[in-house]
């Protein structure tokens, strides 16, 4: 019988039921349905903004926090709506409002969600495609055969797969039933080979290889106990933020060296070193004009596109947003570190993960598909425990 007496979350409640509009609306703007079903994309559109509504409403009217860390979750959010309305780059804005939203909320919670929507978004879109509903666009590069699967672009049903996998790992990961453990690392390196046999993107087909690797991480957690590979998983963010600055201004096509790096990222190097030599780096954003692959199998002529989420939020949402996020992603990993907990340690091997991910993709900044961000609730005003559970 059902409890009715049972009382209701309604601060979690209204944050999940945000967090799958945004999810959808993520999701279903890389598929061919928005293209496709005019109701699909007008969906998509409401679920942008109303999700944000619903989050704010909820940290300044149901989460307890004291009035002046209000304020700072206000003036924060007002420099990001300014510099996503300048740059129409919404991505870093979504996932700090949710960010915030999910105070209270627990992560595995918050995993599991995210998990069964993407997943059902992806086996919805392949069926789609596999029925005729939407267009299945295969393209050809030095002889492979690079199928969508019903998504706007190869890569990008890739990056889905990817990502899905990462709430996947991010939800069972502290499971101690060995058989469920070598299941998932059995899933996804098969997974990860199928998707490199059909889309062809090496890039993501290591990542995903990379990803059944940390499903082990049981095996090998008392080397996450030495000081010296604590070290090297801290700086990570480090690294990546200063290569994506270094390879931005010091790109030098005549060198052999940047060459072989440009090569090994797809051409990514060459294309955002054009854009900060021509545009340069704003305080608060700009927009630039893209013209890339995808939603059509029509040769793009005069290709430029800024396909590196750390490179688009430098270009796009500015400096300041840069720093800002440099700082935020590098003094969480200082803090879950400095818990020395080894599952909280291992975990940050994931978001190392999704950051090597997303150099080479455009999806690492949103939380309607990277759930590791949601790790930045360790720097939340909060008097709740950090945790898993």
């Amino acid at each position: 019988m059902i409890n009715f007496k049972r009382s209701i979350n309604y601060s979690s409640l209204i944050f999940l039921v945000a967090f799958v509009m945004l999810i959808l609306s993520g999701t279903l703007r890389m598929t061919m349905f928005v293209p496709q079903y005019r109701m699909i994309a007008r969906m998509c559109t409401l679920f942008d903004y109303l999700p944000l509504l619903l989050v704010t409403a909820k940290v300044l009217l149901l989460d307890k926090l004291a009035n002046r860390k209000k304020m700072v979750f206000v003036l924060l959010g007002l420099i990001l709506l300014y510099s996503s309305y300048v740059s129409k780059y919404h991505d870093l804005t979504n996932s700090y409002f949710m960010i915030w939203g999910s105070l209270g909320v627990s992560l595995k919670r918050i995993f599991k969600t995210s998990f069964f929507t993407m997943l059902s978004v992806l086996v919805l879109t392949v069926l789609g495609s596999l029925l005729g509903l939407i267009p299945d666009l295969i393209y050809l590069r030095d002889g492979n055969f690079r199928i969508a699967a019903g998504t706007i672009y190869p890569t990008i049903f890739a990056s889905m797969v990817f990502f899905t996998m990462v709430a996947y790992l991010c939800w069972q990961f502290k499971t101690t039933n060995k058989k469920v453990i070598m299941a998932g690392f059995g899933a996804m390196a098969l997974v990860g080979l199928i998707v490199y046999i059909i889309t062809d993107t090496r890039n993501d087909f290591i990542c995903i290889e990379l990803l059944a690797l940390v499903t082990l991480w049981r095996y090998y957690g008392k080397a996450l106990k030495f000081n010296l590979v604590r070290m090297i998983i801290l700086i990570m963010p480090t690294v990546v933020f200063l290569w994506t600055a270094v390879s931005a201004f010091f790109f030098n096509p005549s060198s052999m060296l940047w060459n072989f790096f440009n090569q090994l990222f797809s051409n990514r190097l060459s294309l955002v070193a054009y854009a900060a030599n021509r545009y340069s780096v704003q305080l608060l954003g700009q927009s630039l004009v893209e013209h890339g692959n995808g939603y059509s199998l029509k040769p793009v002529r005069h290709y430029f596109f800024i396909d590196s989420s750390f490179s688009r939020v430098m270009l796009l949402n500015g400096v300041i947003a840069f720093i800002i996020v440099y700082l935020a992603i590098q003094v969480a990993f200082y803090l879950i570190i400095s818990k020395k907990q080894v599952f909280l340690t291992a975990f940050l091997l994931i978001f190392v993960v999704t950051m090597i991910e997303g150099t080479f993709s455009t999806l690492f900044m949103t939380v309607a598909f990277n759930v590791t961000l949601f790790a930045l609730k360790v720097l939340l005003p909060s008097k709740e425990k950090f945790g898993y559970d």
